[in-house]
């Protein structure tokens, strides 16, 4: 086991096959998810226990402008995280420095959560023509 700064004690993982979320975030508001001083990542790192990786400012995922954060831990410790992060961007407003960014756009960019999904994984995702979307669709009321 291993203890945070607070003190809190987690139980030391093994991380070899431990699952990871990826959710994108717009560059100017990865600021907002990481806090003054890291002091807003930190603070859900020691709620939860999650590990949580933000890519540096000058890393995106590749043809956006989007930063890549990554997830592990437990189920309920990386929905806590994600619903987090989907909290920052949906709140955060637009840095002055930031130029060029279309309103509409920003808007319906904190409607929708970004997740980045293996090659090898997006089959079993759709499913069978699409049986899988479809059935998250309708039993979520979300767009996929």
């Amino acid at each position: 086991a291993y203890d945070d700064d607070d003190g809190q004690r987690f139980p030391k993982r093994d991380r070899r096959n431990e699952k990871v979320i990826k959710v994108l975030c717009p560059y100017y508001s990865a600021g907002a998810v990481i806090g003054k001083g890291g002091e807003a990542i930190k603070e859900i790192k020691n709620e939860t226990g999650a590990n949580i990786q933000v890519s540096k400012n000058e890393v995106r995922f590749p043809n956006t402008d989007e930063r890549v954060i990554s997830i592990s831990g437990d189920l309920e410790s990386m929905q806590r995280v994600v619903a987090f992060v989907q909290e920052k961007i949906r709140t955060d407003k637009i840095p002055p420095h930031v130029k060029n960014i279309n309103t509409s756009e920003n808007d319906a960019r904190k409607a929708t959560c970004k997740m980045v999904v293996p090659d090898t994984s997006v089959g079993k995702i759709i499913g069978k023509s699409g049986s899988n979307i479809k059935r998250l669709q309708e039993e979520f009321n979300v767009k996929i």
